[in-house]
């Protein structure tokens, strides 16, 4: 099911990170990788004023000029490594470069992928800020394909693996996504459901984990609370899980969402890595 992956890459050491997890990916799903990067042209140009003293017009457009060229040869870069990472691993590859917003690209491209694979924290706008931006945050709940976003520990196995589970069609999705993948470590899997009705509980349960024994998935624990499952996976869950697998629920603006959810407080967290779909 998973043959095409997309990793769009930034100058950050967790760009370095997705690339492995995706070259993992790859090799055990018989997948090959693109590596994009996006020259972020529009928020360099809009670095100068609207209002320039004729006098500063020349230093303005040398100093936007002198960016972007320092910003391209960076990103080109990052690109080569990319290449050299994939080679080095035996993995087929491709490499693609865009101009424009970076999140409108990763957007606009993930729909010809099956999945996307990238950092916790992205740095696409490094020539005009200082500190990770929020490319993530525009991403999720704009595209239709799963994002895998990974924490900056490069090297680090996803065994444990948390499956937060409420019946809905986004946290189905999100279990499809991560049922469907060949993962290159051995898995052992919570699923996680929160609701108030014990009976609907016990029978979600049971058929979620029905569903993942089917996709020789072996190792899999299942836990019914009544408890609030934010709290309940802060306390009990988030400091030995690898990997959470979480749904995207869609009927909400993308701002909404992100403000007191649970996909914020994992987010915030960054050291766990994220499967959302």
């Amino acid at each position: 099911m998973l043959k095409r992956i997309l990793v769009p890459l930034d100058v950050s050491d967790y760009a370095e990170a997705a690339t492995h997890r995706a070259g993992l990916l790859a090799r055990a799903n018989y997948a090959a990788v693109t590596g994009m990067v996006v020259l972020d042209t529009p928020e360099i140009r809009g670095m100068s004023l609207p209002d320039i003293p004729v006098r500063l017009l020349d230093y303005t457009v040398e100093n936007i000029e002198s960016r972007t060229k320092e910003a391209e040869q960076r990103i080109q870069d990052e690109l080569e490594r990319f290449a050299y990472r994939c080679e080095q691993a035996h993995v087929p590859h491709n490499e693609a470069e865009f101009q424009g917003v970076p999140s409108e690209k990763i957007i606009q491209a993930s729909h010809y992928f099956d999945l996307v694979v990238m950092g916790l924290r992205t740095f696409f706008h490094f020539e005009t800020q200082e500190g990770p931006g929020d490319s993530l945050a525009k991403v999720l709940g704009h595209t239709p394909t799963p994002v895998l976003a990974i924490p900056k520990i490069s090297r680090q196995p996803l065994c444990k693996v948390l499956i937060a589970y409420d019946g809905s069609l986004s946290s189905v999705r999100a279990m499809h996504a991560f049922a469907q993948m060949a993962w290159p470590e051995k898995v052992d899997v919570t699923v996680l459901m929160s609701h108030a009705d014990e009976n609907y509980r016990s029978v979600a349960l049971r058929e979620a984990t029905a569903y993942l024994r089917s996709h020789s998935i072996d190792t899999i624990h299942a836990i019914g609370t009544d408890r609030e499952i934010k709290q309940l996976i802060d306390e009990d869950f988030i400091e030995k899980t690898d990997l959470v697998v979480l749904g995207m629920h869609a009927k909400h603006r993308i701002k909404d969402f992100f403000v007191g959810s649970l996909a914020k407080q994992l987010i915030d967290h960054g050291h766990t890595a994220l499967l959302l779909a």
